[in-house]
């Protein structure tokens, strides 16, 4: 928000002395800036807190007049995930308010930039973590092998739970019985 700004105005005809106050026009968006970053990111899932960038004029005050500039949403940082949802969003009053990014993949640390057309400085989220999704399936971490009619497998099968994308869900209290 901008203050009234007093000047003095000097009138040489009548050595006279005015005070006035004049509201100076508000200054377009010039940088981005993370207001909500990344949280709760289960694989698959939507993001529990979805992310919020704000379009910053050039003395760091929110431009509540931009609702034109677009917002895009990409991995910067992280491997083995894909990121889907709205991932282009329209700036509403100087805020991008994203609603339903998730990833899809690898567990891991990841982090998120947003750049803005038109082209203002791109920002970055802060790094977070994404951890497995619900129980989706058994595979083999072990194959078993050396199979002998009326034997012992000379290697034992040893069985994993994982999610949609193959992430071993480690809290899983399910028994795998033969």
């Amino acid at each position: 928000m901008f203050k009234p700004t007093r000047i003095k105005v000097l009138v040489i005809a009548t050595a006279s002395v005015l005070l006035f106050a004049f509201m100076p026009a508000a200054f377009a968006a010039t940088q981005l800036a993370a207001y909500v970053t990344p949280s709760g990111v289960v694989n698959g899932v939507d993001f529990t807190g979805q992310p919020v960038i704000r379009l910053l004029n050039a003395d760091n005050s929110l431009d509540t007049t931009d609702s034109t500039t677009n917002v895009t949403a990409a991995i910067y940082s992280g491997s083995g995930a894909t990121l889907s949802g709205t991932l282009i969003v329209r700036a509403n009053n100087g805020i991008a308010t994203f609603t339903n990014l998730r990833l899809t993949g690898i567990v891991g640390t990841f982090n998120l930039s947003f750049v803005a057309s038109p082209s203002l400085s791109t920002v970055y989220s802060g790094s977070f973590n994404m951890t497995f999704g619900a129980v989706a399936n058994m595979a083999f971490a072990t194959q078993p092998s050396g199979a002998v009619n009326g034997a012992l497998f000379t290697t034992q099968p040893v069985v994993k739970i994982v999610d949609v994308s193959g992430n071993t869900v480690t809290n899983s209290t399910l028994n795998v019985n033969p």
